[in-house]
């Protein structure tokens, strides 16, 4: 896939990252244990270097879409969504997003994210389906998703372990027909 374009809505826009991008504030992002609590990312201490790698890896992937989520009127960075990897066959692809600026946390900022992805994946991209999961216990991320009109459509007991425990895994899903037929 090419380079993010730019996207907007109403108070955010999404573009794609570049190494100017990359602050310390981005990497504290990636540390701090709130935030990475249910990342994957959350088992390495990140660095600069790490994140440049990962960007530079997204912006040459023929199959993933990395864009910054940034607030407009303040042209503040928050977080990060991506779309992809696409699985082109099926015109299926996944999301995934943290808001990694945990003053901007509660403000609606992840249902825009995904609601402007969703409308470009399925208007721009033609894809058929989109797909995200996530740990039970983040039930804001699943409302996020929610919000933005998907629908949970599965439940995995007992999948992963984290802290000791386990825990069930939501995915959440939304196709074109359901897309374009609330619209």
């Amino acid at each position: 896939m090419p380079y993010a374009p730019r996207l907007e809505s109403n108070s955010l826009y999404l573009r794609g990252l570049d190494h100017e991008d990359v602050t310390e504030t981005y990497c504290e992002w990636l540390n701090h244990p709130l935030v990475n609590r249910y990342l994957e990312t959350r088992y390495k201490i990140q660095t600069i270097d790490d994140i440049n790698n990962f960007i530079t890896n997204k912006n040459q992937s023929i199959d993933e879409r990395l864009f910054g989520i940034f607030i407009k009127e303040q042209n503040k960075h928050i977080g990060n969504i991506k779309l992809g990897p696409v699985q082109n066959p099926h015109k299926l692809a996944e999301i995934s997003l943290f808001i990694g600026d945990t003053s901007e946390w509660g403000k609606g900022y992840a249902t825009e994210a995904i609601s402007i992805v969703t409308d470009y994946a399925f208007n721009e991209l033609h894809m058929n389906k989109l797909i995200a999961s996530m740990y039970a216990e983040i039930q804001a991320s699943t409302r996020a998703f929610i919000s933005a009109g998907w629908e949970e459509e599965a439940r995995l007991k007992e999948h992963y372990l984290h802290d000791g425990k386990t825990m069930d895994l939501i995915i959440v899903g939304i196709t074109a027909r359901r897309f374009f037929n609330k619209s």
